[in-house]
């Protein structure tokens, strides 16, 4: 009976062997690629947090003259009121 061990891990000769100097170059395209897509998602992020603050200021705005608006109305209603009330005879005023 034959005795010896083979052995029949794979080897790693194509890893550690020939083109070692070289392989930093096939990941250069590949790091370049996910630069850009992580700068392009921080890009939009900062645009869509701009575009959100500038919708709240305006939100806020419109908030502010819906709130003028009422009061004026209201302040001409009762100067109407006055005017009303100024106009009539002395007798019908209560």
């Amino acid at each position: 009976m034959d005795t010896t061990a083979t052995d029949s891990r794979p080897t790693f000769s194509r890893l550690t062997e020939g083109k070692t100097r070289h392989s930093w170059r096939a990941a250069v395209p590949v790091v370049v690629v996910l630069v850009a897509i992580v700068a392009l998602v921080a890009y939009l992020a900062s645009r869509l947090s701009s575009y959100s603050q500038r919708a709240d200021v305006a939100e806020r705005d419109a908030n502010q003259y819906r709130d003028q608006v009422a009061a004026i109305t209201k302040q001409v209603g009762d100067l109407q009121k006055d005017v009303t009330l100024a106009r009539s005879p002395p007798a019908a005023r209560p």
